[in-house]
């Protein structure tokens, strides 16, 4: 089991919104909570759609520039067709979430 949480890092805002709105959802398919179930369900969805479009969004690229003797790496935001569909998705979801939560 220790070999299953080895490699996970947490480094970017995108990964951490995945894994907490994962939990999140868990939590509320799971228990009751104090407030209504599904609105936290809905919302939760919303996190995990755009955590999921933004790693999307966020591919490694690598830059070398031969004549400084310069590489450069990293996940630079580059917006593509699917991660932008999953952030719009998302976004909707989270909006129409806390819209039922009022």
């Amino acid at each position: 089991m220790g070999d299953l949480f080895k490699n996970l890092s947490l480094d970017y805002w995108y990964k951490v919104l995945l894994l907490l709105s994962c939990g999140v959802f868990v939590l509320a398919i799971s228990v009751p909570l104090q407030i209504p179930n599904i609105p936290v369900v809905i919302m939760s969805l919303g996190g995990i759609f755009i955590g999921m479009g933004e790693w999307i969004n966020h591919p490694y690229q690598e830059a070398v520039n031969l004549h400084a003797g310069l590489k450069i790496s990293g996940y630079v935001r580059k917006a593509g067709p699917l991660g932008v569909l999953f952030d719009v998705i998302g976004g909707i979801l989270l909006v129409y979430g806390i819209w039922k939560l009022l």
